[in-house]
């Protein structure tokens, strides 16, 4: 992992567009997802091609406050009436360790008949930069559900906000998957999976968790991946 994150900035675009003098905290999940999505539109930020409303006050811009259950929106549209619009949920998971596994809010976007859902987490940024790129060139309406570990709320330490990201891919907590008018299609295929206890255990939150209650979670995340493997 360290490797990993040694080498992802060479290959990110260098130009940041991401709005300076936010209060964000310190390893802010939601914060690096939203300068990663800046970096895939940044030039057409720049161009004045596209209307990006950032929906969260902490980052020091005009919005409009959009806050549900520990999910924030930012809506992109580019004005022209061609294209649809494309909406992106951070979940930075204000929920009880239950509904951490059991949330279905890609299901409900693909209910909806959105041309394009995908899920991401910023613990894979090639893929979140690749569903942000699929979802801009989509003809229809297009949503993302983004992951967005939260270091002060989840309890753990600031330096470790990607690798809990990657820990909820890598045990299947939270699988990366995307559909394409229906179409399900797993896009981070992980070989020898890891136990979601170790995904429990780096946060704080869940320090009062029992042995029971674990099993039950990863139990809960073996179902619903399991689920989506079928739809695929």
């Amino acid at each position: 992992m360290d490797r990993f994150s040694l080498y992802v900035p060479n290959f990110l675009p260098k130009a940041e567009y991401f709005g300076k003098g936010h209060t964000a905290c310190m390893g802010c999940g939601l914060a690096l997802g939203v300068r990663l999505i800046y970096k895939v539109i940044g030039e057409k930020i720049k161009k004045g091609k596209w209307e990006v409303p950032w929906k969260l006050g902490i980052f020091g811009v005009k919005t409009e406050s959009a806050e549900a259950k520990g999910t924030s929106l930012l809506n992109i549209d580019n004005g022209n009436g061609i294209k649809g619009k494309i909406t992106i949920c951070f979940d930075y998971e204000g929920v009880n360790h239950i509904e951490v596994i059991k949330k279905h809010i890609p299901s409900l976007a693909v209910a909806e008949d959105f041309d394009y859902v995908g899920t991401a987490s910023i613990g894979y940024p090639f893929d979140l930069i690749d569903k942000v790129k699929t979802g801009m060139e989509s003809k229809g309406n297009s949503f993302l559900h983004i992951l967005c570990p939260c270091p002060t709320n989840w309890g753990f330490d600031p330096d470790s906000t990607v690798k809990a990201g990657r820990l909820a891919v890598e045990s299947n907590a939270y699988p990366l998957y995307e559909v394409v008018k229906g179409f399900y299609r797993v896009t981070v295929e992980i070989p020898k999976p890891r136990k979601v206890e170790d995904y429990i255990r780096l946060q704080g939150r869940f320090k009062k968790t029992g042995e029971e209650d674990i099993k039950q979670i990863s139990q809960t995340a073996a179902k619903e991946f399991q689920k989506i493997k079928e739809r695929v």
